[in-house]
């Protein structure tokens, strides 16, 4: 009886130590089942064909930065400056465009100024905008004058990559492509590598616009059209958010600006 009672243990104990071996692979084993969401698996785990060189790369499903929701933006970082900034993010729109209406303003701004050119109310601003301004050590008080102290930067955080994914419908995808210029430095059409070939009689639209395109299949992706960088076209409040709400995922946070099922995954 002993002897079996060892055996038992014997053999689950060899099960528990190797179970996990065979969920401890580079690449996700994904396939396709006809829906736009079971290419974001592939996508995520294949990154590096889109990113190249990396320290470390972040993927980040249903990802909002002010313009559209995209289906899955990489981005590469360096983890050793990035998690070490002390400063909390700034996820908010709107404190992030008074401090770009700071930073045009050397003298400063009154709560009043500012409330004139924004429009929020002297409260919220008083409440909630400026004091996460303030206490992140961007900004400083002179009298009743509001003045920046510190700047934001991108340190630590290298090229951010948007990717919307679609079966086939590529011209609804194309347009929203298009939308993510304004914070990516690189924009990708994702479809079905069975389906790529209408998109493909379509190729100068793609350079004209700076559009990648990629074809999807269970055994990886296939460029079929580099991105340009068109950082030319970001807007200068749209990157600051994505940089700011990515760096949340960096350091294990969860914000809601990830609108469908948040997820991410570490590579």
């Amino acid at each position: 009886m002993q002897k079996l009672l060892f055996a038992i243990k014997h053999k689950l104990v060899v099960q528990f130590r190797h179970k996990p071996q065979t969920t401890k692979m580079k690449k996700i084993t994904a396939v396709l089942d006809g829906s736009e969401k079971s290419m974001i698996p592939i996508i995520a785990s294949n990154g590096d064909t889109l990113m190249g060189s990396y320290k470390k790369m972040i993927p980040i499903e249903e990802f909002s930065a002010g313009t559209g929701i995209a289906d899955i933006v990489l981005c590469s970082y360096d983890p050793a400056v990035v998690k070490n900034k002390k400063r909390k993010p700034l996820t908010d729109r709107r404190v992030l465009e008074a401090y770009l209406l700071l930073l045009k303003f050397s003298e400063g701004l009154s709560i009043k100024n500012i409330h004139t050119q924004l429009g929020y109310s002297q409260k919220e601003l008083k409440e909630r905008i400026l004091p996460d301004l303030y206490n992140s050590g961007l900004i400083g008080m002179d009298n009743d004058s509001y003045q920046i102290t510190n700047l934001l930067n991108s340190e630590g955080f290298g090229k951010v990559i948007a990717v919307e994914a679609k079966v086939r419908d590529w011209r609804s995808g194309f347009r929203q492509a298009m939308r993510y210029q304004e914070f990516a430095d690189e924009s990708y059409l994702a479809v079905y590598e069975k389906y790529i070939n209408p998109c493909l009689g379509f190729m100068k639209a793609f350079q004209a616009a700076g559009i990648g395109l990629i074809g999807v299949s269970d055994e990886g992706l296939k460029v079929h059209i580099q991105a340009s960088n068109i950082s030319q076209y970001n807007k200068q409040i749209n990157r600051l958010l994505a940089q700011e709400r990515i760096s949340t995922f960096v350091n294990g946070g969860n914000q809601p600006f990830v609108v469908r099922e948040p997820f991410a995954t570490r590579i």
